[in-house]
């Protein structure tokens, strides 16, 4: 009986060794997966960096290499002075600081409203406000241009600006966050005399922090990296975003790669910063919103 109980313990033993070494393989898989998809995605970001330094010779070079022969730290300078990058760069930053502003209200603003008020058809309306997140731009552009030239608004500023000001994603993200917040608090407000408007300014939207800061990245990535919606609206070089002037300084530098890869650079950098701050921020609100898969 007793060499029956250690035989059979060897065995649980080998088992769990066994179990214990797949579990090591299929997380090492799991890594290399994970790695060679990471570095698939990353390659041509470094690869854009490392160009906006070569030489036009290093850019054509056959084979290509990864890093440059010469190192040209002039390029930046160069693609500066030629191609009115500070200008496209505050006409973007204005874009986006305004609707980044815009949405973190008017978003949360109207997520309140769909998630603690109680309004004659209030799901209908929310589900009517989902289905416009399936209308494609391509549908909507053409009436929105008509009402944008209707109002002489085209290659203005309020053309870029107006039309973003909010969203039916930013309010849906909105509402499932302030949906979590506990009724008691909104109560005690109440009961203190704040009006709807107070409680929603001093109770809810401070404790919206989180899924503000995912939702402020969120909009910033798209209102920084919009391109066709800005294609349709301006019409003039000053008025050229970042992205629109990056593509046009393609014939104007006569295809000069290394410059066009600089102002490339340059007008990635603000995004990658701003995410970069508050990556923490923007992972753990889109865990509270509900919107994890």
């Amino acid at each position: 009986m007793q060499a029956e109980a250690v035989f059979k313990e060897a065995r649980a033993r080998r088992a769990g060794h066994a179990i214990r070494e797949r579990g090591l393989l299929s997380q090492v898989v799991i890594y290399v997966i994970f790695g060679v998809i990471g570095i698939t995605m990353v390659m041509p970001f470094i690869w854009m960096i490392l160009s906006s330094f070569k030489t036009q010779v290093d850019m054509f070079l056959v084979p290509p290499k990864l890093f440059p022969t010469q190192w040209i730290w002039t390029n930046y300078y160069e693609a500066i002075r030629t191609s009115m990058f500070p200008r496209f760069f505050l006409n973007s930053a204005i874009i986006t600081v305004s609707v980044v502003t815009g949405q973190l209200f008017f978003d949360t603003l109207a997520g309140y409203a769909f998630a603690k008020l109680e309004f004659r058809f209030r799901e209908p309306l929310f589900f009517m406000l989902l289905s416009t997140m399936m209308i494609s731009i391509f549908v909507t552009i053409l009436p929105l241009y008509v009402v944008m030239s209707r109002l002489k608004w085209i290659n203005t500023f309020y053309a870029l600006i107006v039309p973003g000001l909010s969203g039916a994603f930013g309010i849906f993200m909105m509402r499932q966050f302030i949906q979590t917040i506990p009724d008691d608090y909104l109560d005690a407000a109440r009961i203190d005399g704040a009006s709807e408007f107070s409680v929603f300014r001093l109770v809810v939207f401070p404790m919206c922090g989180p899924a503000l800061s995912a939702l402020g990245i969120f909009v910033a990535l798209g209102a920084w990296n919009d391109f066709f919606y800005p294609l349709m609206m301006i019409t003039t070089t000053e008025m050229n975003t970042i992205q629109l002037g990056t593509t046009r300084f393609v014939g104007i530098s006569n295809a000069r790669w290394q410059l066009v890869m600089a102002v490339a650079t340059l007008g990635i950098m603000p995004v990658l910063i701003v995410f970069l701050i508050f990556q923490r921020f923007f992972t753990e609100g889109i865990v509270l919103s509900g919107l994890k898969g």
